[in-house]
């Protein structure tokens, strides 16, 4: 007899990720010889940026009895604009959807004019197997197989639950059962399946009943070092809570053993433990010191206690991340932190107060995502309750369902709020008035939340191109995007970074607190420091490349003077009298190699990749994307100069001091 043939196919975001659920399903399906001995599998992985038609050439061309497909809410749409070709022209073969877009979702998904299209419901493992065994029988019934939902003369039928695998070591390792035969760059990898906390908005624990099982350690160690031995540079640690476990840190130790002995993996990705400060803090140190590309996310959605509780978090001790957040930032180890807006009983005053807080505290990077409302979620069901208005913006590809109204927060309140984190992501996290707005905040001027209102406001009808690409992302729905983020800080600080300081310097230049030296110092120090994401952006400062003077005649640098510019590195002078003031920020990495020096070393090489225009668009805010996480790799590095250094320099600039005396006798 001729074996059958299954095509599982994995559409993800990136190229080259290992097929790690398909690798699961053909691993625990074999473990029946006569599955085994029936079937022959094939596995179709290719990122969404592979056109529509392309995918569905080789679909047709595997010619296969059973068609796989893993369904997530970024490639759901894709999948479904597949099926009516895929049906028609093979109206014999079983095509199967799974995963938690899909699950327990039939009416949604399935269609009563096929009965070939059928729909797993949980864990695929059990159900995919025994769906194969019941293929080889003769006159198959999919009634007899725990787990699935299909139609049958018109009427949806849904079998029995499937119990969840307890022992989930019954599934064999695809790594080390030789089932992945081609080279891969991306890996996802499980240590543990479930979590033990219930957030309302997310799927991971009301799916898994709040238990969690665990793979043998000694079985992860053998995986972590099939993946370094074969170059596998990125893994994606796929617990819901990495370093909840001990055992998490001898395993974190085993990864920068394996990248010493086999030069990978060189990143790696993973969700904190919620409530485990110090074992996170260790992990990350570990990775560290084996030069481990890493970037902490810290997780905290929001930081209003109401919100807190109507969402199931109250339980994650928000202290944890206060802990975590000062020791990541005392080791300088990159974090970002993760906000969703809007949140049940969030309010956009909520909100702002809750970004302020963070840029108080230091945040390395914050990162506002909209509200997803997804299905099989706790939330999923109460729209009426919490008064949810939700529009799809998934594109050609997903099957984004956001959040843009609630009872707390109107559809304007929304936009607002995404105009608000559009504005942190530019003045904070790109570092474009880092250094201006602590000041501004430290000295009782001007709050964080007022002065990035103030900034968003203004861009509202600017004609600026960030502002308007912030005005059509929230238009026409582009911020959920993958790549909107990256995109956004491309534009800010490579392909439109004149223009970008152009509209700042209008707003800066505009507000009463411009007649602060003091605030107008602090700026010119964030034009100095304002990062460069590829080694090839253009190193042109007013001066240098751009006009010396503004509109009005006043000069871009009062109090600093740009020396040279020399191999991506500025030799800058400023007033003797404010250094003092530059050691209130230590952000700017001062070292001093001289006490008396006013001349500085503005380093702006630090390893960033040259834009590449070849590689495309999408690479290219995708790479921004990951460096705007990891924000303190790029930064530029301050150095005293020696006085000797200082003897060869020009004289120095007039004080803060005597200019403001200056101002205030001219008004």
């Amino acid at each position: 007899m001729l074996k059958k043939k299954v095509t599982m196919v994995e559409l993800p975001l990136w190229e080259r990720v290992i097929p790690l659920v398909s690798g699961y399903l053909q691993a625990f399906a074999c473990k029946d010889a006569y599955v085994a001995k029936n079937y022959q599998f094939e596995k179709l992985t290719t990122s969404l940026r592979t056109p529509r038609e392309e995918t569905l050439k080789h679909l047709l061309e595997s010619d296969s009895d059973i068609y796989t497909f893993s369904c997530y809410v970024w490639n759901t749409a894709r999948i479904r604009s597949l099926l009516p070709s895929l049906l028609e022209a093979k109206p014999e073969a079983q095509i199967l959807l799974g995963g938690p877009q899909v699950m327990h979702h039939g009416q949604q998904y399935l269609d009563p004019r096929h009965e070939n299209l059928i729909l797993c419901n949980g864990e695929g493992e059990k159900t995919f197997s025994d769906l194969l065994e019941e293929q080889l029988e003769n006159g198959p019934d999919l009634a007899k197989v725990r787990g699935l939902s299909f139609y049958r003369d018109q009427e949806l039928i849904t079998t029995e639950s499937q119990e969840r695998i307890n022992d989930i070591n019954e599934v064999p390792s695809p790594f080390l059962s030789g089932i992945f035969d081609q080279k891969y760059s991306i890996s996802i990898l499980e240590t543990n399946r479930g979590c033990p906390f219930r957030c309302a908005f997310c799927y991971w624990g009301a799916h898994t009943n709040d238990k969690v099982y665990k793979f043998d350690e000694e079985r992860i160690k053998d995986e972590l070092t099939w993946l370094s031995r074969n170059e596998i540079q990125l893994i994606f640690i796929a617990d819901a809570n990495w370093g909840m476990l001990n055992r998490d840190i001898d395993l974190t130790q085993h990864i920068a053993d394996c990248k010493e002995s086999n030069l990978a993996p060189t990143m790696v990705y993973f969700s904190a433990a919620k409530n485990k400060p110090a074992n996170v803090t260790r992990i990350i140190e570990t990775l560290r010191e084996a030069g481990v590309v890493i970037s902490q996310p810290v997780s905290l959605q929001s930081l209003d206690a109401g919100t807190l509780a109507a969402i199931d978090r109250s339980n994650i001790k928000q202290s944890a991340y206060t802990e975590l957040q000062a020791n990541l930032t005392e080791k300088g180890i990159n974090s970002y932190t993760e906000l969703i807006w809007p949140l049940p009983g969030e309010t956009l005053a909520s909100f702002k107060l809750g970004i302020e807080k963070l840029c108080r505290a230091g945040a390395g990077t914050i990162i506002v995502y909209p509200h997803l409302l997804l299905h099989n979620t706790p939330i999923y069901n109460r729209r009426e309750e919490y008064g949810f208005l939700t529009r799809e913006v998934g594109g050609d590809a997903g099957e984004d369902e956001v959040i843009i109204e609630t009872a707390d927060v109107s559809r304007q309140q929304f936009e607002e709020g995404f105009r608000f984190f559009y504005t942190i992501h530019l003045l904070y996290n790109c570092r474009a008035l880092f250094t201006l707005s602590s000041y501004l905040d430290r000295r009782g001027i001007r709050r964080y939340s007022e002065l990035i209102s103030d900034f968003s406001g203004s861009c509202d009808e600017t004609g600026y191109d960030l502002a308007r690409f912030w005005r059509s992302s929230i238009s026409d729905g582009h911020f959920s995007n993958f790549y909107n983020v990256g995109e956004a800080v491309h534009m800010a600080l490579h392909s439109h970074r004149e223009g970008t300081g152009r509209l700042i310097h209008e707003f800066v230049s505009s507000q009463p607190w411009w007649r602060d030296p003091h605030a107008r110092f602090c700026y010119e120090i964030d034009l100095l420091s304002k990062p460069h994401l590829y080694s090839n952006t253009s190193m042109i400062y007013p001066g240098h490349g751009l006009p010396d003077h503004d509109a009005n005649g006043k000069r871009f640098l009062e109090y600093s003077r740009i020396l040279e510019i020399s191999d991506r590195t500025l030799y800058v002078r400023v007033p003797r009298d404010l250094l003092s003031l530059l050691e209130e920020f230590p952000w700017l990495k001062l070292r001093a190699a001289g006490e008396e020096g006013d001349v500085f070393r503005v380093d702006h090489r630090n390893g960033q990749y040259p834009h590449m225009e070849t590689q495309g668009l999408e690479h290219a805010f995708s790479y921004c994307h990951g460096m705007i996480l990891r924000i303190g790799n790029i930064l530029p590095t301050w150095r005293r100069m020696s006085t000797a250094a200082d003897a060869m320099a020009p004289t120095a600039p007039s004080s803060a001091e005597s200019e403001l005396f200056d101002f205030e006798s001219a008004a």
